[in-house]
């Protein structure tokens, strides 16, 4: 037998959720060689090297699941993550790029982000009813700082703007407005000046030419997706998408021509990837019954 050396990744609890592969308790599982144990937690199991399965390292030698092969037939502990699907269609696989977003489907993309979160019951708007596909989504957002409304109505239903999304991202991400517009569309005065100048300093937000921003169009699906994934460092592994031959969810109006291809399969899909030091993302697999 080869002389492989394993090394055990931490499974994150997070991952154990309804599917398939071991059953723990009557419908919650863990993935892959983990093992159940009470409340629906994961912990690893222990990693057997031996010939076949998987992830091949050169000539015969193989290290099962999430071990990952380096060179002389043995492997290394490797610091993977999960990226979970936080966007979906609008039927029919279709994506629809160039609609605008609503300001309910936007709190529900951030709220599909913080999968941990505690939901909020609490009713913060008048205009958002508990029964609605949107309000715990809203509420909770609301209760985090993200959402904010107009004189206690949210306006579920309005098309948000491309100033409106760029402050909510920075909330999201706990960064203070503090840098200044650079577009002539964008003035001193205006409550959106230091959001969007923050958000273009980073490097989240373009404007639609050198000069101009736009604040007040509606933002696209495409241009929020954009958006969202620049700012939490999500970067599609192409090379994954394109010759894996994995099933992923893909749309039919955004293959071969959308500019934001790549950012709405890595928003739509989710995945185990590794950071490389390049800043890419290298993709294990994706599981698309938990998109």
């Amino acid at each position: 037998m080869w002389d492989c050396a394993c090394i055990e990744i931490e499974i994150p609890p997070q991952i154990c959720a309804c599917g398939e592969y071991t059953q723990c308790s009557e419908s919650c599982t863990c993935y892959y060689d983990d093992v159940c144990i009470d409340n629906c937690n994961c912990e690893p199991h222990p990693i057997t090297c031996a010939c076949g399965g998987y992830y091949p390292c050169s000539e015969g030698c193989v290290c099962y699941n999430d071990d990952i092969c380096i060179e002389d037939y043995t492997y290394i502990r490797v610091q993977y993550e999960w990226h979970y699907s936080f966007v979906i269609g609008r039927g029919y696989n279709l994506f629809w790029p160039d609609a605008g977003i609503t300001r309910a489907e936007a709190m529900q993309m951030f709220y599909n982000l913080m999968p941990n979160v505690h939901t909020s019951t609490s009713a913060y708007f008048t205009d958002v009813a508990s029964d609605a596909w949107y309000a715990n989504a809203i509420n909770t957002m609301a209760a985090q700082g993200i959402a904010r409304g107009y004189l206690g109505e949210f306006r579920p239903d309005s098309l948000i703007t491309r100033a409106e999304f760029a402050a909510a991202v920075l909330r999201f991400y706990g960064l203070s407005p503090h840098v200044g517009a650079m577009f002539s569309d964008v003035i001193s005065s205006d409550w959106s000046y230091a959001y969007i100048g923050t958000a273009s300093y980073r490097g989240w937000v373009t404007g639609v030419d050198s000069n101009h921003f736009q604040p007040e169009r509606e933002i696209t699906r495409a241009e929020a997706v954009a958006l969202v994934n620049r700012m939490l460092n999500r970067i599609a592994d192409m090379d994954f998408i394109n010759n894996s031959g994995a099933t992923m969810i893909v749309f039919y109006d955004i293959i071969g021509h959308c500019w934001a291809f790549a950012y709405i399969m890595e928003a739509a899909n989710t995945h185990k990837y590794v950071r490389n030091d390049d800043n890419t993302e290298t993709w294990l697999y994706v599981l698309p019954e938990l998109n």
